[in-house]
C-alpha cells in the first residue's frame, strides 16, 4: 500500500481495461485464484498519496472497482488516525458508480488493538454503501510498534480483527506480502477462514485479489495500485440480500455439524444455508436469531407458523427497517 516504483506501463483508455494486466516488469507467475471458476475484474487502491482523484475520469477510463484506505494506526503512538482523502475518496468514488471496499493499515500490537481497529473502520464505513470487503492491511517494517511480533501474536490479531468485520456483517479480508503469509502469521489457516489479498511478485498461494504492480490510469496523478479480482461468487453471501441475517464464520462455528462438512467455505455455507438452513430454523448470524424472531413478535408466529424460511425473508424485506426485535 505504499508509495513504489512505477512500472512501465499505462492505461490509455477505457478498451484498454477489460480483464488482467501486466506491467512489462512483472513476474509472469499469476497469482493463484481460490476456485476454478472466477471472472477476472481490474481494480485499484488509493490513498492520501495519490492526493486528489477525478473519479469520473477514473470510471471512463473502465475502472469499476476500487479499495481505498480508510485509515490507519500510528506506527509510533499506537492512536487511531484516518486517511486524510478518506471522505473524498469513497464519497467521489461512489458518486461515479465505482464499486468500493476498504482497508485499514494494522499497528495492533495484541488481539484488543486489533478489535478495536476493526470496531472503528466499521463506525467509519457504515454511512456508505461499500460492497467489497474490509481489509487489514499488515506490512510492519522495522522501527513500527507492531514490528518483530511472532507467528502466534500476529494470527491471534489479525484474527481478532477479521471476526470483528464479520460480526459486523462485512467481508474480511487479509492484505499482505508473500513474506507475510508464509513467515509471520498463519497464512494457510486465515485464508480458510477470510479473503485474501496477496501484494507479492510472484504471489502467495491463494488469492482472491492480487495486487500485482503499480501504473498510470486517467484522473489520477502519478503511480497508483493495480490489482486482480478473481470473482468467484463469494462476496455474494456478505453482499447480497441475505447479508442481514447470515453471517458464513458465525454459521459454521454455531452449527457444528456443518463446519465438520464446509469448514469455513463461504459459498458452501450460503448454499447449505439457502437450501437446507432456513427451512431448519438454523442459528445464522450474530445479530439475528430466528427462534428470538418467531418468539418476539407474536403477528409473524401466528402468520408463519413453524415456516422457519419466510421469517428470515420478512426480516430481510420488512423486519430491519421496522426496527423489529431479533435476539
Amino acid at each position: 500500500m505504499k508509495k513504489k516504483r512505477l512500472a512501465a506501463f499505462v492505461i490509455a483508455a477505457a478498451t484498454a481495461i477489460t480483464s488482467f494486466f501486466v506491467p512489462a516488469a512483472t513476474t509472469k507467475v499469476e497469482a493463484a485464484p481460490r476456485s476454478a471458476t472466477y471472472v477476472e475484474r481490474a481494480m485499484i487502491d488509493v490513498s492520501k498519496f495519490q492526493g486528489v482523484i477525478d473519479w469520473p475520469t477514473v470510471k471512463a477510463a473502465g475502472i469499476n472497482y476500487c479499495m481505498i484506505r480508510v485509515g490507519y494506526r500510528n506506527h509510533i503512538n499506537g492512536g487511531i488516525e484516518v486517511d486524510p482523502y478518506y471522505a473524498r475518496n469513497i464519497s467521489g468514488a461512489l458518486a461515479a458508480g465505482i464499486n468500493v471496499g476498504v482497508y485499514f493499515r494494522t499497528e495492533a500490537v495484541n488481539p484488543a488493538e486489533a478489535a478495536e481497529e476493526a470496531a472503528w473502520t466499521v463506525a467509519m464505513v457504515q454511512p456508505y454503501n461499500i460492497s467489497l470487503p474490509i481489509a487489514i492491511d499488515f506490512e510492519p517494517k522495522a522501527g513500527d510498534r507492531a514490528y518483530g511480533l511472532d507467528v502466534a501474536t500476529n494470527t491471534a490479531n489479525i484474527d481478532a480483527f477479521c471476526q470483528m468485520i464479520a460480526a459486523n456483517g462485512y467481508a474480511p479480508m487479509v492484505y499482505s506480502y508473500r513474506n507475510g503469509f508464509t513467515k509471520k502469521f498463519d497464512g494457510l489457516g486465515l485464508a480458510s477462514k477470510y479473503l485474501i489479498w496477496s501484494a507479492s511478485n510472484p504471489p502467495w498461494g491463494i488469492s482472491d485479489f492480487w495486487q500485482y504492480g503499480q501504473g498510470v490510469c486517467p484522473g489520477i496523478n502519478g503511480a497508483v495500485d493495480f490489482n486482480t479480482w478473481y470473482d468467484d461468487g463469494s462476496l455474494n453471501s456478505y453482499y447480497g440480500p441475505y447479508r442481514a441475517v447470515f453471517n458464513p464464520v458465525f454459521y459454521a462455528d454455531a452449527n457444528p455439524d456443518i463446519k465438520k462438512l464446509y469448514g469455513y467455505d463461504t459459498q458452501k455455507l450460503l448454499n447449505h444455508f439457502l437450501t437446507k438452513g432456513m427451512a431448519q430454523g438454523r442459528v445464522s448470524a450474530p445479530t439475528f436469531n430466528v427462534r428470538a424472531y418467531r418468539a418476539k413478535n407474536p403477528d409473524l408466529d401466528a402468520a408463519y407458523g413453524d415456516n422457519w424460511t419466510l421469517y428470515y425473508s420478512h426480516y430481510i424485506t420488512n423486519g430491519q427497517y421496522e426496527g423489529r426485535q431479533t435476539i
